[in-house]
């Protein structure tokens, strides 16, 4: 499935045309960035999240860009992360001049790995990020236990886990900062790029705005050297109302999942994505593993079903870090990458077309 595919599939009607009314009237007052629907999209979100701030920007980059510069972390700090996700994870570090450092993940979790990242720290270590992959929590307790114990910052990746909880704690709020992409496709997608950090402390939310706004504490008044990471109006309407409908798409995703759960449990071939309560996936993807994973994704092509790989290079391999990191053995990242496959997940999916999936699935083996 593809993006276009995507986004048609996450915007009922009903709601775009709620959306449509209200993006004509912004048309007509001409307060095109950062006016009352972003403040009130920023107050709504934090609420979502229990926290007391939010701060909304133009892209999940570009949160994670503010979240690293308002920590002061640049040369020669290292920040932590895993390989396996968006290759924005650690663009963001490269960008503020601070070395990231790759660990490996559970093979089970597709997470970062909380054992792996602490035996790479060292005196340069400043943070870690964990990426809140496909909706599952990383394993965020051990992680802010080894981030306490070595006194790091806790920076969450949360672009894909909107919605995701462990007992009633959000993705998001465990460390000093969350970051949260809203790309279209995502479980609360814009129409465009969009992105937000929430954080409970004021200093740094402060901050961040600045930077947002070219480092200015008030108009034509620059603290700082910043950035323009505003984000416009037209995308804050269309957050602010879909956040609404967040919980609700976040448990049909799970219904979805159970039934893909259900289909193929039974099959040794494939390896199922693990969620145990108390945490609570929110299933961005439904990602399985399977030996054979070019070969039965050409087979479902040609029965006219659509997958994805998310993501096929770790960003270890990638070419602006390939040479660094040209000795760097990550065992797990390796082996899970060239055996992952996204089978179609959307909020209106179907009974009878997940059956249908699975039945294809299950045909390929058979």
């Amino acid at each position: 499935m593809n993006d276009i595919t995507f986004f048609k599939a996450f915007n009922p009607p009903t709601t775009n045309r709620r959306i449509v009314r209200k993006i004509n009237n912004i048309i007509s007052s001409g307060q095109f960035i950062c006016g009352k629907h972003v403040k009130f999209f920023e107050t709504a979100f934090a609420k979502y999240h229990q926290v007391k701030y939010c701060t909304a920007l133009n892209s999940g980059t570009a949160a994670l860009h503010l979240a690293l510069l308002a920590l002061n972390i640049g040369h020669p700090d290292e920040v932590i992360l895993p390989s396996h996700t968006f290759f924005a994870t650690a663009e963001a570090i490269s960008l503020v001049g601070a070395k990231p450092v790759f660990a490996d993940i559970d093979s089970k979790t597709m997470t970062i790995d909380p054992q792996d990242v602490e035996s790479k720290i060292n005196s340069h270590t400043k943070a870690i990020i964990p990426v809140h992959l496909y909706g599952q929590l990383a394993a965020i307790k051990k992680l802010k236990k080894v981030a306490n114990k070595h006194g790091l910052f806790l920076i969450e990746d949360a672009a894909q886990a909107h919605g995701a909880r462990l007992n009633q704690q959000k993705a998001g709020t465990f460390g000093q900062i969350g970051c949260f992409s809203f790309y279209p496709t995502k479980n609360l997608g814009a129409f465009g790029e969009a992105g937000a950090t929430i954080t409970n402390s004021k200093k740094l939310d402060q901050k961040i705005k600045m930077l947002r706004d070219h480092g200015q504490e008030k108009k034509y008044f620059h603290r700082f050297i910043g950035l323009n990471y505003r984000l416009n109006e037209i995308q804050a309407v269309v957050l602010k109302e879909k956040l609404f409908l967040l919980d609700l798409w976040v448990k049909k995703r799970q219904q979805i999942a159970s039934w893909y759960q259900a289909d193929l449990n039974h099959l040794d071939h494939i390896i199922l994505p693990q969620s145990k309560k108390p945490q609570h996936h929110a299933y961005h993807l439904f990602v399985i593993r399977v030996k054979n994973r070019n070969q039965l994704q050409n087979y479902l092509s040609r029965k006219n079903i659509s997958t994805m790989i998310h993501y096929p290079i770790p960003i270890h391999h990638q070419p602006p870090y390939k040479k660094i990191y040209s000795k760097l053995k990550l065992p797990h990242t390796d082996t899970v990458v060239s055996q992952i496959l996204s089978l179609p997940l959307y909020p209106q999916l179907k009974r009878h077309q997940v059956f249908k999936i699975t039945n294809t699935i299950k045909s390929f083996y058979t």
